[in-house]
């Protein structure tokens, strides 16, 4: 019961998180530009309306001299939260790699697949591509607009200096 109350509660305040998002993002998208060349940006469709509740990014580490896992504590060091929220796809994970979890049938074997059921790196070479360029940017409404401009202030310098 209490966590319906605090889920309703929360509910009545919706609109106005992702009015708050909505504004981070607007000046994570302009103010990130100066490295547009080495991040690549999310769209947002026309047919689309996103609450942003994730704000990703993807990093092109083939123009810096570091990877992801230093460039996040590069960041974190700055005083600024940013986080990797999809590490890597969904089949790497040791419950879908080796088969083990609990139920029948699909996605451990599947009736509408004529062949054994493989979860291997290399099926989907694209989402493991932008998995690996991941990072995630913090949209939270309690962290302010200042939060938002440290942000993008942190991403810049550590961008510039380990540019190659």
């Amino acid at each position: 019961e209490m966590q319906a109350a605090l889920g309703l509660s929360q509910l009545r305040k919706i609109e106005k998180f992702n009015s708050t998002r909505r504004e981070y993002a607007k000046r994570y998208l302009k103010g990130l530009q100066p490295i547009a060349d080495i991040i690549k940006l999310p769209v947002e469709k026309e047919y689309a309306k996103s609450s942003w509740s994730l704000f990703e990014i993807q990093v092109d580490f083939s123009k810096l001299r570091i990877g992801r896992d230093e460039l996040v504590k590069a960041i974190r060091a700055e005083n600024v939260p940013v986080s990797i929220v999809y590490p890597r796809v969904v089949y790497e994970n040791p419950v879908f790699a080796k088969l083990k979890g609990h139920g029948k049938g699909c996605p451990w074997r599947c009736p509408l697949y004529s062949g054994s059921v493989e979860y291997r790196r290399g099926i989907t070479p694209n989402a493991e591509e932008v998995a690996a360029k991941c990072l995630t940017l913090h949209t939270d409404p309690i962290m302010g607009i200042e939060g938002v401009e440290d942000t993008i202030e942190a991403l810049i310098k550590v961008i510039e200096y380990y540019r190659r």
